[in-house]
């Protein structure tokens, strides 16, 4: 899927929010300002209202309480060591929650997780779910 604009990635991105329930893992693929931090605001955003949903990449975790439950949005780019992603207590909640994982490369996760590519084109963002 090609999506144009940032409203686009949005607007997709609500369109998923309408259609997920917990417990749920996304693993979040591609580089830096691919578009990932945006499609997990407007998830949240569809579910919370007008929210602001800052990017967890200094406080590595953000946690909503949403009509569906607890969601996590996790930023892993500046984890290196393994003891740090511990610390976070990540996987008390894979079992219970909606939780968005960037820069899931860090971790091993559990086979349930649902993967999302994004890569950025001439035609805009490409966003492929495995």
């Amino acid at each position: 899927m090609i999506l144009k604009t940032e409203q686009d990635t949005i607007k997709y991105a609500k369109k998923m929010a309408g259609e997920i329930t917990a417990p749920a893992i996304f693993a979040l693929n591609g580089d830096l300002g691919a578009g990932k931090t945006t499609f997990v605001r407007g998830f949240i955003q569809a579910l919370c209202g007008n929210i602001a949903v800052p990017s967890p990449t200094f406080t590595l975790m953000q946690e909503y309480e949403t009509p569906k439950g607890t969601l996590l949005h996790v930023d892993l780019y500046r984890i290196h060591d393994l003891s740090e992603i511990q610390e976070l207590g990540l996987e008390e909640y894979f079992d219970k929650a909606i939780i968005f994982i960037e820069w899931p490369d860090r971790m091993d996760l559990p086979k349930n997780t649902i993967q999302f590519e994004f890569h950025r084109t001439s035609e805009g963002l490409q966003i492929t779910r495995n």
